[in-house]
């Protein structure tokens, strides 16, 4: 597994950096210093149970790619640079917008400010990794900038299945 702290903003950038350039994909990364649980007393509930959040280094690659990458054709290239993904991991504990899926309570949708661009990270809890089927940790599924934010969220205030539990 590769450790990553936000703390080392400077030293985390060249780690995501070497991820970008290869594909780890049996290794999976964790994220320090990322404070979820600010994010349980904004919305004044237990949703992260830890602090650090984790990542397959398949998926951190996937969201590193440009529109000219090399993965397969059904990718969304999120394009996202490794300073852009510390900036956001780093914002996650001052989030402008927090949704859960309420049916199952496992992904909880975070939107973020960074630098002036809307971001979405989806985060599954309770989730299990590749190497430890039973790891019980916080995951982020994806991240991604959102050109249209107004639009989204008007959506996912209506969208059935998800409720906003807060909102700055």
């Amino acid at each position: 597994m590769k450790v990553i702290n936000l703390g080392t903003m400077t030293r985390a950038i060249e780690i995501i950096d070497g991820l970008g350039k290869k594909r780890l994909a049996n290794a999976d990364v964790r994220f320090q210093n990322v404070h979820l649980k600010k994010i349980n007393k904004l919305i004044g509930k237990q949703v992260f149970t830890k602090n650090d959040l984790f990542m397959d280094a398949g998926g951190l690659w996937d969201i590193l790619q440009e529109e000219n990458g090399t993965i397969g054709k059904h990718h969304h290239y999120h394009g996202l640079s490794p300073a852009s993904v510390i900036k956001a991991l780093a914002s996650l504990q001052n989030p402008e917008l927090v949704a859960l899926e309420f049916q199952t309570r496992r992904y909880v949708v975070v939107t973020l400010s960074v630098e002036g661009r809307a971001m979405l990270a989806v985060i599954e809890t309770g989730a299990s990794l590749r190497n430890d089927r039973n790891a019980n940790v916080n995951k982020l599924v994806t991240l991604y900038e959102k050109n249209d934010f107004s639009e989204y969220l008007r959506r996912i205030e209506k969208r059935a299945g998800t409720r906003v539990i807060y909102k700055k």
